[in-house]
């Protein structure tokens, strides 16, 4: 399985993501030259397309220039795993295909589909066929319950197996889960959260899961100390997923 680390800013040098599995998007990478310029030495790279921080931003949106300006940096960088533009909720389900061919058209090569609730299975099941991957978006933008989640992600990897499809698991960092879920890849920033409250991420190598230890009270926190340790028991876990979870 491959556990891909969420990036929108670093303090680090942006060689330490070198042989990395990363996920950042076009929203952030229009600003983050230095990590573009190290996709290349990157073991995995997958870009989304950061249009809800776009719209989130409080920008005002021009979807036809969003598109076009997307392709072209996926054509410039050679981004071989994008995802669509999943503006389901803004412009309706058979709008959102529709962009979605207008960006592989103008890309030349397929995006990854984003399934969200309101496309139905059956929308799931013809994408899982006709495409060779699938990200499974409700984790992060539909708030469902954990049990919800946890009753209803098992079937829908499954079925996407059954076609011969690999799955995704967009903001799904439950490591606890991983082994029993069965993802392809997932990824996580929780990550990059210990720089902001404080506490230190712990890769627990005998029970094969990430820990958080908070910081004691009364204790200050160095930011840039955190981030790297964080970022190095990531790694390691990175490094132990991709060589051990299963995904079948």
């Amino acid at each position: 399985m491959i556990v891909y680390l969420a990036i929108t800013s670093l303090i680090q040098p942006y060689d330490c993501l070198r042989g990395a599995d990363v996920l950042s998007s076009y929203y952030y990478c229009q600003s983050l030259p230095k990590l573009v310029a190290e996709i290349p030495n990157m073991r995995n790279f997958l870009l989304d397309s950061g249009i809800f921080t776009f719209i989130n931003s409080g920008k005002y949106v021009n979807m036809d220039e969003y598109i076009r300006n997307y392709a072209a940096f996926i054509r410039d960088y050679k981004i071989k795993d994008y995802v669509e533009l999943d503006v389901d909720q803004i412009e309706g389900v058979e709008q959102t295909r529709r962009i979605r061919d207008k960006l592989e058209n103008l890309v030349g090569w397929q995006s990854i589909p984003v399934w969200h609730t309101i496309r139905g299975t059956e929308s799931f099941v013809r994408d899982c066929k006709d495409y060779p991957r699938i990200c499974l978006g409700f984790f992060l933008t539909e708030g469902l319950s954990t049990k919800v989640t946890e009753k209803y992600a098992p079937k829908m990897i499954k079925l996407a197996h059954q076609h011969n499809c690999k799955i995704h698991g967009l903001g799904f960092t439950k490591t606890s889960l991983l082994p029993k879920f069965h993802f392809d890849s997932v990824d996580s920033s929780t990550w990059s959260m210990g720089k902001r409250y404080g506490s230190m991420c712990v890769f627990d190598k005998e029970k094969k899961v990430m820990k958080m230890v908070t910081r004691p009270a009364g204790h200050k926190a160095n930011g840039a100390i955190i981030e790297k340790y964080n970022l190095q028991q990531w790694r390691l876990y990175q490094d132990y997923a991709i060589k051990n979870l299963p995904t079948i």
